[in-house]
């Protein structure tokens, strides 16, 4: 099992599993066969990601990572728990026996293991150093691009097209792997905010470096290709036509100009005129194709959208409920028992209530309000210090505030739509937080970089050091010996005295007498 304690191997476990939930947990509601497969392969990486834990060498975990990932395990378990167990209070009395919290025990326990995926993404994470979370953010980009030209085959093929994988779908827009426009639109503006962080650091790069090394791989084609992720999923918010999705975009585009700020001056110079290009260039494919499908969703009057009811017969659910909830997964029973007549809707299935705040609400009562007011506390905090710290050009903190603004963008979104509750998204989320939090010291990558340089530094033996010291009566110490070995020079003969430079005559002959070289008669030895 060491390999399952190698970080390198956990990134790449976090990063199949991650696709994995990008490709088949786009469903909107509980039991798709492709939620059940990820809940199966989550229990297994989270025993991966236990036994690395409990295997990690030296440095040990730190206590702020100990606690968010206590927190993080005992939240849902605890939760579930408490809404399926019998209590006997809650009944009247008349028939006895005891009754949960839960109106619906089976949804209860199904919502609980709907979040296993995105645990098992936040404790993997947690643990990989900050090279590992690079990779895991490029196997998002690449899963992200390819649903994006799914998403564009589907456009093209109409609505009977055989790459819409699920029934209940928008049959006229890109949707991708995913059952909904509006989950689409959200994964394109949060992918969008990592490949702005990627072609902010390129440009950076690209600005500061002489012009004679510019157009070498290393510099241009990191720049290239994240400018052109850039362009892509920008331009491709116009197929997905989602209202929410088109606004937060908006919002992202300024979040991808604040990401540049607190660089230096020249390489922000460069990062804002390459992303700029990039966007005004996204925005002119994305309106040159669909700018008259894009208008045409903003022609319905707002006061007419489903969601208004949906809301308001939640929020009156909600307060029958309190303090303790209907119960996790119980919308749909609870919603029907209290839709009044005037607010149902011939052509609309309300399987959510479109703002997963007020589903919350609902489902859970009071302690979700205070788990809640927690989480956005905790956000806070580690906004703020990934904001205020002193190193904001580089890759890693520019990632970080990436993911600052994907969690605001995905909460937002949150009040009119649920994108929360596909496992797709959610695993997206729990990555997002995962990245605000420190990374563990990378016991690995600094073992590994010190047998690398314990093989380049090959050892020299003493007849060796000895060929130099003729008259050395005592063990000739290896710093010695290994000094030797760095100053020695084939074109030195075995009788000149071999320094490195910078090193003075004087250092050398304050050395013991039995280690001093046998001068030859008549040689220069300064020379």
């Amino acid at each position: 099992m060491l390999f399952c304690a190698n970080p390198r191997n956990l990134g790449l476990l976090a990063s199949g599993f991650l696709v994995a939930a990008l490709f088949l947990g786009g469903g909107t509601r509980a039991g798709f066969f492709g939620d059940v497969v990820l809940q199966v392969v989550a229990v297994a990486l989270l025993l991966v990601a236990f036994w690395a834990l409990a295997n990690r060498r030296e440095p040990p975990l730190g206590p702020q990572a100990k606690r968010q990932i206590l927190v993080v395990l005992a939240v849902v378990p605890t939760i579930c728990l408490l809404q399926l167990f019998p209590w006997t209070w809650l009944h009247d009395g008349s028939l006895g026996g005891s009754i949960p919290l839960s109106v619906s025990t089976n949804s209860t326990f199904l919502a609980a293991l709907s979040a296993l995926p995105g645990i098992a993404i936040f404790v993997s994470v947690v643990q990989l150093p900050q090279s590992e979370r690079r990779r895991i953010i490029i196997a998002a980009l690449v899963a992200g691009i390819v649903s994006v030209f799914v998403g564009l085959l589907q456009v093209a093929q109409g609505p009977q097209s055989a790459l819409r994988f699920y029934t209940f779908t928008n049959v006229t827009e890109a949707v991708g792997f995913f059952a909904n426009r509006n989950h689409f639109s959200a994964l394109l503006y949060v992918l969008f905010m990592f490949a702005t962080a990627l072609a902010v650091h390129a440009a950076g790069i690209f600005g500061v470096t002489p012009w004679r090394h510019k157009f070498d791989r290393s510099v241009i084609l990191p720049l290239v290709l994240s400018v052109v992720m850039v362009v892509v999923l920008l331009a491709a918010q116009s197929y997905a036509r989602s209202r929410a999705g088109l606004g937060l975009t908006i919002v992202a585009l300024i979040g991808g100009a604040l990401l540049s700020v607190g660089a230096s001056r020249q390489s922000m110079h460069g990062s804002r005129k390459v992303l700029f290009g990039a966007i005004l260039l996204g925005v002119m494919i994305g309106a040159q194709f669909s700018l008259y499908r894009v208008l045409q969703r903003f022609d319905t009057d707002p006061l007419e959208d489903a969601r208004l009811p949906f809301a308001r017969n939640t929020f009156e659910a909600a307060k029958e409920y309190l303090p303790f909830g209907s119960g996790l997964g119980t919308f749909m029973p609870v919603y029907n028992a209290v839709l009044r007549p005037t607010d149902a809707l011939l052509d609309k299935f309300a399987n959510r209530a479109h703002n997963d705040f007020l589903e919350g609400l609902l489902e859970t009562g009071i302690v979700g309000v205070l788990l809640a007011i927690a989480f956005l506390l905790w956000f806070v905090l580690r906004a703020a210090y990934v904001w205020k710290r002193s190193e904001s050009d580089t890759l890693d903190s520019l990632i970080c505030r990436a993911a600052t603004i994907s969690i605001v963008l995905l909460l937002a979104h949150s009040m009119v739509d649920y994108p929360l509750r596909t496992t797709g998204l959610l695993c997206i989320f729990a990555l997002c937080c995962a990245l605000l939090v420190e990374p563990f010291p990378n016991a690995w990558a600094e073992a590994n970089r010190q047998s690398r340089q314990h093989k380049q530094r090959r050892p020299v033996s003493e007849p060796q050091v000895r060929r130099h010291f003729p008259n050395a009566t005592s063990p000739v110490p290896r710093a010695l010996a290994d000094e030797w070995k760095a100053a020695e020079s084939p074109s030195r003969d075995a009788g000149s005295l071999p320094r490195k430079a910078g090193t003075s005559l004087k250092v050398i002959e304050e050395w013991p007498s039995e280690w001093q070289p046998r001068r030859s008669p008549g040689r220069n030895t300064d020379k």
